[in-house]
């Protein structure tokens, strides 16, 4: 497994509004709405990110202290371009998630290539099973996103030389896992 583990909040203006989705078009888990996840970055930083439930999956917003109040989207598993409807077919497609599995689409005139690479034990996170899904931008950008199936939610993503992990969950049905990183 990859030294890093993380997510990245990559700020994308315009993200295509969505229609809402329900449970029956997501038959997986989705952290409930308002469930709150503190990610952790290697420079000490800390992001907030809040579900919005199978409504606005793939979208995740977030908020950092050092940037004010606002909230910012972000998409994971292939940055921005998953938060088109084709975007969300194309991922949709790789779920449930199983080593082997790719999907395609083209959005804003480029390739998108996701492929789940492994499944692993996210050791620093209480041994958590998650998938590895790889994100490819026309040959050129590259992301790697852990998705936690029991948790429902993305646990970590990286890309470049840019990580980040998540440190504790709380949501509102009482699920609460503080993670501590060694």
């Amino acid at each position: 497994m990859r030294a890093r583990l993380a997510v990245i909040g990559i700020l994308v203006g315009g993200l295509t509004t969505l229609p809402a989705i329900s449970a029956e078009d997501w038959p997986f888990f989705v952290a409930q709405q308002g469930c709150k996840f503190e990610w952790e970055g290697p420079d000490g930083y800390r992001e907030t990110a809040f579900s919005q439930g199978v409504a606005s999956f793939p979208v995740i917003r977030f908020s950092r202290a050092d940037w004010g109040p606002s909230v910012h989207p972000f998409t994971p598993f292939c940055v921005e371009m998953c938060g088109t409807a084709e975007g969300r077919a194309s991922l949709r497609s790789l779920f449930p998630l199983e080593v082997g599995k790719r999907a395609s689409h083209v959005a804003f005139g480029r390739t998108v290539r996701l492929s789940v690479e492994e499944a692993v034990e996210v050791a620093h996170l209480q041994n958590l099973p998650a998938f590895v899904v790889r994100g490819e931008i026309s040959g050129q950008a590259d992301s790697l996103s852990w998705w936690a199936p029991s948790v429902g939610w993305l646990v970590g993503f990286e890309t470049g030389d840019f990580a980040k992990t998540v440190v504790s969950i709380d949501c509102p049905d009482g699920m609460r896992l503080p993670l501590f990183l060694s």
